[in-house]
């Protein structure tokens, strides 16, 4: 296990959904958890369903979106902090990090997944550059372009938010015989668009109006065929693990001011 956590320990999960992953961890790991979401109706959702899983004694659940958690949280609230794939859809990648930051206890570990610029980017081939032109307008993260990095740029920005890199790997080059855009090659072969996890994109929590649903569905269909090109052409990885813990305050002033160029 990549974030180990013990015995009642506080942990927090950012983009917890119907909270299936808060609950599972809670249960096998006897820790309480905190899920937060933007979605309301995901909340509502995943406090029936722990209710059901007789779990409310040590899951629970907070409507609260990543600009937000300063008024949900106090300093230093967590031992531990995880998500997946939702501090990708964080509008402000360096600020979403200070947050963290700022509620976990001195020493606790952060773990996410996410999107990243793979290693084989090469800016000098014009059909990356296009590709990465697509995805940019295909897909968008709080009404802006999705903004991708590379696993060395991300390493460096959770670095000068105060963060020391345990682990860091990009599990889509785990030996596997099904590559991790799968599910989208179904779609060439006419699976419902309806059928792709809405995982992949940046929905909100409000449904969009009936008469819309067929630019919707024009939009997710071009955003599937872009993902698809990149990830074929291995520039594009969701699957990138970063375990990170958090440093002192004095250790951060020291990395920031050696990033300005100071001694």
């Amino acid at each position: 296990m990549q974030l180990p956590v013990r015995r009642g320990r506080r942990v927090l999960e950012i983009g917890c959904g119907t909270g299936g992953r808060a609950r599972e961890l809670a249960h096998f790991s006897d820790v309480d958890v905190v899920g937060v979401d933007a979605d309301a109706s995901n909340i509502e959702l995943a406090r029936i369903c722990t209710e059901n899983a007789q779990l409310s004694h040590c899951v629970s659940f907070i409507q609260a979106s990543m600009e937000t958690l300063c008024a949900v949280f106090e300093d230093n609230s967590f031992d531990a902090v995880f998500s997946v794939e939702s501090i990708t859809s964080s509008g402000h990648f360096d600020a979403a990090c200070s947050q963290v930051r700022r509620i976990l206890k001195p020493g606790g570990k952060f773990a996410f997944y996410r999107w990243c610029m793979s290693d084989a980017w090469d800016a000098g081939r014009m059909d990356h550059r296009q590709v990465w032109q697509q995805l940019g307008q295909a897909i968008l993260s709080h009404g802006q372009p999705l903004q991708v990095q590379s696993i060395d740029n991300t390493t460096a920005a959770l670095g000068l938010a105060g963060f020391s890199l345990c682990h860091s790997e990009d599990l889509a080059k785990r030996v596997d015989d099904v590559p991790w855009y799968h599910t989208l090659e179904e779609l060439e072969h006419g699976r419902p668009i309806e059928a792709v996890s809405w995982a992949w994109w940046n929905e909100g929590p409000n449904a969009e109006p009936a008469e819309h649903a067929q630019d919707r569905n024009r939009s997710l269909y071009f955003a599937v065929r872009t993902i698809l090109k990149a990830g074929r052409l291995g520039l594009l990885t969701p699957m990138a693990l970063f375990v990170v813990q958090k440093n002192s305050d004095a250790q951060t002033l020291s990395r920031a001011a050696v990033s300005s160029g100071c001694e």
